[in-house]
């Protein structure tokens, strides 16, 4: 009994680091062509692979839609609005400092530009 028992466990064993082995060969040959992939069918393939579940972008908006009797842009900006309750006001103080602080040092003309590419494209 104890014999069959250990080998039951020996063979319970092997077939388990068969099993994680492939599972890891297929997930490494998939994410393999994920990387040929254009960004539409990367998408895709990722849903897929990570087993997501299709959803309708705007359905909650429809359903959002039709439960306020609001615009679209209204159900959007409310939206905004309540992602961003919790944030304090925009303090502009430090901007203002920097607008004071302002050289015209740092700016360029575009024609400074124009005339710089004009001989760079010359002397080549």
């Amino acid at each position: 009994m104890s014999s069959q028992k250990s080998l039951y466990c020996k063979l319970r064993n092997k077939v388990q680091r068969l099993a994680a082995s492939l599972r890891k060969q297929y997930y490494t040959k998939k994410i393999e062509q994920l990387h040929s992939a254009d960004s539409h069918s990367w998408w895709k393939k990722t849903k897929q692979f990570l087993h997501l579940k299709r959803t309708d972008t705007f359905e909650l908006l429809e359903q959002s839609n039709s439960a306020d009797n609001g615009s679209l842009p209204e159900i959007i900006n409310n939206f905004f609005v309540s992602v961003f309750a919790h944030l304090s006001p925009f303090d502009s103080s430090p901007q203002e400092s920097i607008e004071q602080d302002f050289s015209n040092e740092y700016v360029i003309d575009p024609t400074q530009i124009e005339s710089r590419l004009l001989d760079d494209a010359v002397a080549s």
